[in-house]
């Protein structure tokens, strides 16, 4: 999960301090994390766990990562 990028923010938000990411991903990922936003990533972590199902974790997902492409 730490090598899609997708997910590096939720990853944040739920208190994960430490990522295995390929080498090709290193300075992407740590470009994300860099600009992260740690309240907004939390919040969006409480907002995915509280999902019940699949397709909603998937559609917030969506949703974040439109959301959050424009400020990159």
């Amino acid at each position: 999960l730490a090598a899609d990028i997708r997910s590096t923010c939720l990853l944040l938000g739920m208190g994960i301090d430490e990522l295995s990411v390929p080498a090709s991903r290193i300075g992407l990922v740590k470009k994300i994390i860099m600009e992260a936003n740690y309240s907004e990533a939390k919040q969006f972590a409480n907002d995915i766990l509280a999902s019940s199902s699949l397709s909603e974790i998937l559609l917030k997902l969506k949703r974040y990562r439109e959301l959050t492409a424009g400020s990159r």
